[in-house]
């Protein structure tokens, strides 16, 4: 049987455009790419973030180039982990 729950939260950016922030499947999440915006601003911030919130070793992230992300985003992030 396949559990399914859609994850959202007002803690992180509202999704810009037809997506959710992450959907759990069973023991799965599958989150969304994300570009470094405030959630309270909407503006851009600078990569340190990750730094203030991780140590090393920091997880594992994926960079794919493409010609242009929102709000003109240097990089996005997404994941996919098991709990």
């Amino acid at each position: 049987m396949i559990n399914k729950a859609i994850i959202n939260t007002e803690n992180a950016p509202a999704a810009i455009g037809t997506y959710s922030q992450a959907i759990k499947v069973n023991n799965t999440v599958y989150l969304s790419g994300q570009i470094p915006l405030d959630p309270e601003s909407m503006e851009l911030v600078v990569n340190t973030i990750m730094a203030s919130h991780f140590e090393e070793p920091y997880p594992a992230r994926a960079a794919i180039g493409i010609s242009q992300l929102p709000k003109e985003a240097e990089v996005e992030m997404d994941a996919i982990m098991v709990i």
